[in-house]
């Protein structure tokens, strides 16, 4: 993703419930919600040769590939309705109900 602010960035979420490893600039905050630290990569500085270098990495690598592919799925079922819905529902159970 190449967008330099998204809120939640949908299309990031589309592409990890396909298994595909997640690559986009750190300026928008919602690639780094959704990425942090171990479910894909963030470029610095919207660093142009860096984002290129590693998405050749990941088409090269394929232990990389995997391992961002399998961490990208799993992070994209945290966003599944049931478990947003369940989220949601603890949240205001926890906070306002109490």
């Amino acid at each position: 993703m190449t967008s330099f602010e998204e809120s939640l960035g949908l299309v990031l979420l589309e592409a990890a419930s396909y298994g595909l490893p997640l690559v986009a600039f750190d300026t928008a905050l919602g690639a780094k919600e959704i990425i942090a630290e171990k479910f894909g990569i963030l470029v610095k500085n919207r660093d142009k040769e860096e984002m290129a270098k590693n998405i050749i990495d990941l088409l090269n690598e394929e232990k990389k590939y995997k391992k961002y592919s399998q961490a990208s799925y799993e992070r994209a079922r945290e966003y599944y309705f049931d478990n947003v819905k369940n989220s949601h529902i603890e949240f205001y159970n926890t906070n306002l109900l109490n």
